[in-house]
C-alpha cells in the first residue's frame, strides 16, 4: 500500500501505501502524519537506474485490503476496501508495468452520519528499474494530479476541484526520481534487497519539488496474509515516531501484506482479506 499522502499526493501520495487512495480515509491528523515521512532532508542512496532496485521479481497480481482505523479510546472504524491491480502492458513497443489502486470508503466519525468517497492512483513504470513514466491520482472530491516523468524533468498537471482550470508546473530535479509520492512505495520496497538493518533513502517528487524518503528494515516477521495463509515478511519503517508508517513486505505476490499508519489518536491499517 505503500501507503502516501498530501492529500492526494499522498493519500499515498505519500507513503504510501500507497498515498492517493488513502487520503480519503484519514483525518487531517493522520494525513499530516504520513506527510511527515518524506520531509526528512537526506541525500538519496538509491538512484533511478541503480541495479540495486531490481523489479525483475515483480509479477502481475490482484489484491484487496480491508482498511480499518483503531482509535486510542478503543473505537474501531471499518473504513472500506482498497484494491491493487498490476499488469504488464506494451506501450510504443516497450514493455511496462501498470498499477491501479482504488479505495472505496465510508467517511465520518463513529456514531455520526457518514458520507462515502473513493480515490485512486494509477502508475506506469519500467518493470525492471521502476523508473516512472506516468503517475495519476484522483478522488471523489474532484481533485486530480497527473505527473509525467522524463529523467530529471517532471511535469505536474493539477486540478484542485471540479470545473477548476488545470495548472501545469514543469520541474527539473537534481536527479531522476521514483514515484514514491504517487502510490509506488510498496513495490519500490519489494524491489530492494531487504534484510534486517537495511537502510536507504529514495528520491521522489512532492508538491513543491524533490523529496527524500528514508526507509529502515527493523526485522522480519511471519504474519497472516489473508486468504493466502502465512507469509514471511520484512518489516519496513518509514518516517519517525510518533508519525510512523510500517510496511510488512513479501518478496512474492502480492508483496504488500500489511500497512499501518500511526497518528497521535489512532492507527490506520491495511490488511489482506481472509
Amino acid at each position: 500500500m505503500n501507503v502516501r499522502f498530501t492529500v492526494v499526493a499522498v493519500a499515498m501520495r505519500r507513503v504510501s501505501l500507497q498515498v492517493a487512495s488513502m487520503v480519503l480515509l484519514f483525518s487531517k491528523e493522520i494525513s499530516a502524519a504520513i506527510e511527515s515521512a518524506a520531509t526528512v532532508v537526506a541525500k538519496p542512496t538509491v538512484h533511478v537506474g541503480d541495479a540495486i532496485m531490481d523489479g525483475s521479481i515483480l509479477s502481475e497480481y490482484d489484491n484487496v485490503w480491508r482498511v480499518r482505523v483503531r482509535y486510542n479510546d478503543g473505537r474501531i472504524d471499518d473504513r472500506g476496501l482498497s484494491s491493487d491491480h498490476v499488469r504488464f502492458r506494451q506501450i510504443d513497443g516497450k514493455r511496462y508495468l501498470t498499477r491501479t489502486e482504488g479505495t472505496t470508503a465510508v467517511i465520518g466519525k463513529p456514531g455520526a452520519m457518514p458520507t462515502s468517497g473513493y480515490s485512486m492512483t494509477f502508475n506506469v513504470f519500467d518493470p525492471t528499474t521502476l523508473k516512472p513514466l506516468i503517475g495519476e491520482s484522483r478522488s471523489s472530491t474532484g481533485d486530480a494530479i497527473t505527473r509525467t516523468f522524463d529523467g530529471a524533468h517532471v511535469s505536474t498537471r493539477t486540478r484542485p476541484a471540479p470545473g477548476a482550470a488545470d495548472s501545469v508546473v514543469d520541474s527539473d530535479t537534481a536527479e531522476a526520481v521514483f514515484d514514491v509520492e504517487g502510490g509506488m512505495t510498496g513495490l519500490l520496497l519489494a524491489s530492494l534487497p531487504l534484510r534486517s538493518g537495511y537502510i536507504a533513502v529514495l528520491a521522489g517528487m512532492g508538491d513543491v519539488g524533490m523529496t527524500t524518503t528514508p526507509i529502515h528494515v527493523v526485522g522480519e516477521e511471519t504474519i497472516q496474509a489473508g486468504h493466502v495463509g502465512k507469509r514471511k515478511t520484512w518489516v519496513v519503517e518509514i518516517g519517525a515516531s510518533p508519525s510512523k508508517t510500517t510496511y510488512w513486505v513479501s518478496k512474492t505476490v502480492p508483496y504488500v501484506i500489511r500497512v499501518t499508519v500511526k497518528a497521535s489518536n489512532a492507527v490506520a491499517s491495511w490488511e489482506m482479506l481472509p
